[in-house]
């Protein structure tokens, strides 16, 4: 445990602490799976996983890679689905949309997490 979850009080402490556990990559992966569940039914969900997984993660630098992998697994699994359906060339021939839709795939979600986790 850090020296700042020790002097932090009330819920700052505590949010550390849980944060320094074992209990926080089971809450990870938790959040990993219900966000693919949210992103199924709402693009914003791509902004309410990454603030979960923002708030989860212990340090800037692991809340940017919890947001890009969060993201590129959406992205893998769309992929894929799109292959499945015989898609998948049409999609990545979009150009611009293309694009716009991976970009947001992977920057959503680590913008929401960065952001959320800069606050402290």
């Amino acid at each position: 445990m850090s020296a700042d979850a020790v002097d932090r009080p009330g819920v700052a402490g505590r949010l550390d602490r849980f944060r320094e556990s074992h209990y926080a990559a089971v809450a990870l992966v938790a959040v990993t799976l219900l966000g693919f569940v949210a992103v199924a039914v709402h693009w914003a969900g791509f902004l309410a996983v990454g603030a979960l997984l923002g708030l989860l993660s212990a340090t800037l630098s692991r809340a940017a890679v919890h947001g890009l992998t969060f993201g590129g697994l959406v992205l893998l699994g769309f992929g894929g689905w799109l292959a499945l359906s015989g898609a998948l060339a049409t999609w990545t021939s979009l150009g611009l949309l293309f694009g716009l839709s991976a970009g947001a795939a992977l920057g959503l979600p680590t913008l929401a997490a960065v952001g959320v986790r800069a606050l402290r």
